[in-house]
């Protein structure tokens, strides 16, 4: 997401920023001088006026404001908005969802108040035009009416192994959370009034191969129960297992379920 971010600075899509400074520690680091560090090493070497460092360490001390965009893997970003802080940043644009725990979290914010830093973490699909749309078609069904919200990613088995190692804190927190986003923001979903919730994410692939089912990511994070040739349920052990209304074809809703007290 970081060369995401970096290219909308560049091609000018948010007029007040400047980019100045990219902290790349992969591909200036374990990777640097491989051809699998060639493409960064291209657009390094494309924007001569924006500095590369390996670590925030190497950054030049902040004089006046400056905003830090943290998008790094989920379990270092309370690290790194330390030393973003510690460096002199004013302010800090933290993406989702922040850290792995709640209590990072906390401790994140007590740090930032301290220091007098605004934290912002913004979530894209709650101003997005799809989302506005389904509102209002629900508001204009009236009572009784609902929307189901689907999330998908474009990851192939091949890309599962990295996909989970690099979001170990899992699809709840890293992929749902901006589903959880919208029922907190326009459905007043709170951790203290939900009744009963259930974790079973249902996700399109083409066939459940034995590969597939042999991963470690697989093996370690939950059991997997064939649903049918196309969708499989991933279900945490020992933490829920799919209530039997739910139904099991792709035309129903996915992750989260939940009921309001």
């Amino acid at each position: 997401m970081g060369w995401y971010h970096a290219h909308n600075i560049l091609e000018g899509l948010c007029p007040s920023a400047r980019l100045t400074d990219v902290v790349e520690p992969h591909f200036m680091g374990a990777v640097l001088g491989t051809p699998a560090a060639e493409p960064f090493a291209a657009f390094a070497n494309a924007h001569p006026g924006v500095r590369f460092h390996k670590s925030v360490a190497d950054m030049p001390a902040v004089d006046g404001a400056k905003v830090a965009l943290l998008a790094g893997r989920t379990a270092d970003n309370p690290k790194l908005l330390e030393a973003v802080i510690a460096k002199g940043c004013t302010t800090v644009y933290l993406e989702k969802p922040g850290a792995p725990s709640v209590e990072e979290l906390e401790s994140m914010q007590e740090l930032a108040v301290q220091k007098g830093v605004k934290v912002y973490m913004g979530y894209n699909k709650n101003v997005t035009k799809y989302v506005a749309a389904a509102l209002a078609k629900e508001a204009e069904a009236g009572e009784g009416a609902s929307t189901a919200f689907y999330h998908n990613n474009t990851y192939t088995p091949d890309k599962l192994e990295e996909c989970f190692e690099r979001n170990a804190e899992g699809m709840l927190k890293n992929m749902a959370v901006h589903e959880l986003a919208l029922l907190v923001t326009f459905y007043g979903v709170r951790s203290d009034n939900i009744e009963e919730a259930w974790s079973c994410a249902i996700a399109p692939v083409c066939r459940v191969t034995e590969e597939l089912q042999q991963m470690p990511c697989m093996r370690g994070s939950g059991s997997m129960r064939r649903l049918s040739d196309h969708v499989v349920a991933i279900v945490r052990a020992g933490v829920c297992s799919a209530p039997s209304n739910i139904p099991t074809d792709l035309a129903s809703p996915m992750l989260p379920w939940c009921r309001l007290r």
